[in-house]
C-alpha cells in the first residue's frame, strides 16, 4: 500500500516552479515607416498655390501617420502592461 503513495509524496517535494522573463520586441508595422511624400515643382503663380496646397495636405497625411505610430505604440505599452507576468 506504501509503495503505490510513493509517487503522489515526490511530487510534493517538488521546487517551486522558476519564473523567467522574456523580452518581446514590438516593431512598428512598415505602413507607419513609410517616407512622407513632398510634391515639388511649380512653374506658375498658380503652379506655386497649388503646389502649397498639395504639400499641405501631404503634411497633414504625415502626421496622421506619425499619429497612427504613436498610437500603436501606446496600444502596446497599454497591453503589456495589462498582461500579468508568468
Amino acid at each position: 500500500m506504501f509503495l503505490c503513495l510513493l509517487p503522489l509524496l515526490a511530487s510534493c517535494a517538488s521546487p517551486d516552479p522558476v519564473m523567467r522573463t522574456r523580452t518581446v520586441y514590438q516593431h512598428l508595422p512598415d505602413v507607419y515607416l513609410l517616407p512622407c511624400p513632398v510634391p515639388y515643382g511649380a512653374a506658375t503663380y498658380r503652379g506655386a498655390i497649388d503646389l502649397a496646397e498639395r504639400r499641405k495636405a501631404a503634411l497633414e497625411e504625415c502626421n496622421k501617420q506619425i499619429a497612427a505610430g504613436r498610437q500603436y505604440q501606446a496600444d502596446v505599452k497599454a497591453k503589456e502592461s495589462a498582461t500579468p507576468s508568468q
